[in-house]
């Protein structure tokens, strides 16, 4: 609870410091840049419903929601939000998917397809958290991208963090659940998201080899900063996060913890190498 606090001040700061900056730039007449925020979540349960919603309410309030497959907007000083679940569960078209319908907002749900019409096999049993679960079968999945606010990726195969397996066994996992996708839906899946967040730089080549047009990781950064930008950060959020704390992630107040994500990517990449 302490740790959570001490980010949330820090974010309020980082905030600040932002409003203060889009002033002094309103001051001068120089433009403001558009922003870009990617959000991710898990799962939404039933008792979850109702703050999830007032989540959603948060976001068309204080940005415009937009479509991670289409053209990005770009618009002086506009903030923009797409939403993103990870895992794929089913649950999702019960609790989650009636929200977003309601509110036209669109998404991006990437899947597992080793695991497709199954239990997350990559969870302990022990885990309550998202217990009972499964992921969405393929019918399910194909009456999800019929609908105009949906896209569907790839979540690799089996969930496993790519950092912990063989090169042909990571070019395997993003490879084969593109091709399980496209077969699936019968239409190209162009969006990748690496469980658990973990890759190195060939996992990236892997990616432009198979055709993804973009890849997402779980690095707290603020989405398209630069042109050809093909690994975007997104925001981590959960229904239970506190109204205020949400408000901040989604105005890219959380984007200060990059820096801590980036170290340990550049120990992880060195520690890969060093073994190779």
């Amino acid at each position: 609870m302490i740790l959570r606090i001490l980010k949330l001040f820090i974010s309020i700061l980082v905030y600040c410091s932002d409003q203060f900056k889009i002033l002094s730039r309103k001051i001068s007449g120089r433009k403001i840049p558009p922003k870009y925020i990617v959000l991710y979540y898990h799962a939404v349960r039933q008792e979850q419903r109702e703050r999830f919603a007032k989540q959603l309410d948060a976001i068309l309030s204080l940005s415009k929601p937009f479509h991670l497959d289409n053209e990005y907007p770009d618009v002086n000083g506009s903030h923009h939000v797409a939403i993103t679940f990870d895992d794929g569960f089913a649950s999702f078209l019960q609790y989650a998917l009636p929200e977003l319908g309601k509110r036209g907002m669109p998404f991006t749900m990437f899947v597992p397809t080793g695991y497709i019409g199954q239990p997350p096999g990559w969870i302990k049993t022990g885990s309550q958290r998202f217990q009972p679960e499964r992921i969405m079968n393929e019918e399910e999945l194909r009456k999800l991208s019929r609908l105009k606010i949906a896209a569907i990726g790839s979540h690799c195969l089996t969930h496993r963090n790519l950092e912990n397996l063989t090169e042909d066994e990571a070019r395997d996992e993003i490879s084969h659940s593109k091709t399980d996708l496209e077969r699936i839906l019968g239409k190209k899946v162009i969006t990748l998201s690496f469980p658990h967040g973990g890759f190195h730089r060939t996992h990236i080549a892997y990616a432009r080899e198979a055709g993804y047009e973009r890849v997402f990781s779980i690095i707290p950064a603020p989405a398209f900063e630069t042109e050809n930008e093909y690994i975007t950060g997104r925001i981590n959020c959960d229904p239970n996060d506190w109204l205020l704390e949400f408000r901040l992630k989604l105005l890219g107040a959380y984007r200060w913890r990059r820096s801590a994500s980036n170290m340990k990517a550049w120990l992880r990449q060195i520690f890969h190498h060093s073994v190779q």
